[in-house]
């Protein structure tokens, strides 16, 4: 009977620990990266950009939120915004959720579903911070590689639609952002409107 329950939790870890395998749209040197690195890129961004802001935020409940928003994506591959199933992300990132709360170890199930939940509704000011740094994180990271966003074919506009209204309350954050914007039409990386 123990050795049982040992594999049953046994399983329930490697569920969480999967999330290192779940791919996302950015690259990688040659490869897709996985979701578990963009939230190690998210964790060190906020605490960098938590120095910078003055609003006094929980900054453990800021990391607890990025560690946990992307498990999901273990049951689902992450969708770009320039991919055609844009649209219906967030209804396959629920379900997804769904299944993550059944099959990761309970002591851990109510806090994700909890962070989740918060992360998504933006009601909390450190809601907000995290999905800033959240879309953030993937600007930043392709930002020595002009050749993703050229092949991507990126316009200011489209950048901007996505990603500005969860930076605005932040003008540190926002400012950092105008800035690659103009770095990145200075140097070509969108294609013409």
């Amino acid at each position: 009977m123990i050795l049982m329950n040992f594999i049953e939790e046994l399983n329930q870890i490697e569920t969480i620990i999967k999330v290192k395998e779940s791919k996302r749209k950015s690259i990688v040197e040659e490869r897709y990266e996985s979701s578990a690195e963009h939230t190690f890129g998210c964790i060190l961004l906020a605490q960098y950009f938590l120095k910078k802001i003055p609003d006094k935020l929980d900054e453990l409940k800021i990391l607890k939120l990025l560690s946990y928003h992307d498990i999901q994506n273990i049951y689902f591959e992450d969708i770009n915004i320039t991919d055609e199933n844009w649209k219906n992300k967030k209804n396959l990132e629920k379900i997804a959720h769904e299944k993550t709360i059944k099959t990761i170890p309970k002591e851990i199930s109510e806090e994700y579903k909890t962070h989740y939940i918060e992360f998504e509704e933006l009601k909390t000011k450190e809601s907000k911070f995290a999905k800033a740094i959240d879309v953030l994180e993937p600007v930043i990271h392709a930002s020595n590689h002009k050749e993703h966003w050229i092949r991507g074919n990126w316009k200011e506009s489209d950048l901007r639609k996505h990603k500005e209204k969860y930076l605005t309350e932040f003008p540190i954050l926002m400012e950092f952002f105008n800035e690659f914007v103009n770095y990145a039409k200075e140097n070509n990386y969108f294609i013409k409107e």
